[in-house]
């Protein structure tokens, strides 16, 4: 599947669970689902190379790597709608896990 559809699609599905989120939160979150999922791999740098545009390496990277530091963001109170929303407690979908 060619990256824009691949990044479209996911823009979509996660816009549709997440009405609520900032929408450059969300372009960069689908980022680094689409770059996991080319680069088969969690290593940031990675990640970001299948990222495409005109941004060095180091800045994508520094972009994904912002994004994870993010603290969880207010409207995380509408993953309760989700289905298996009760194991869901500690998911903070744009921040690492402590």
């Amino acid at each position: 599947m060619p990256i824009n559809r691949l990044y479209d699609t996911r823009k979509s599905r996660i816009t549709e669970l997440r009405p609520g989120q900032r929408i450059t939160q969300i372009r960069s979150f689908v980022w680094l689902i689409v770059g996991i999922y080319l680069s088969r791999s969690v290593y940031l740098s990675r990640v970001a190379g299948k990222i495409p545009g005109e941004a060095q390496l180091t800045s994508a990277t520094r972009r994904l790597s912002r994004l994870l530091d993010n603290p969880p963001s207010e409207s995380e109170s509408g993953m309760s709608r989700l289905p298996g929303s009760g194991c869901k407690r500690n998911f903070r979908p744009w921040a690492r896990s402590v």
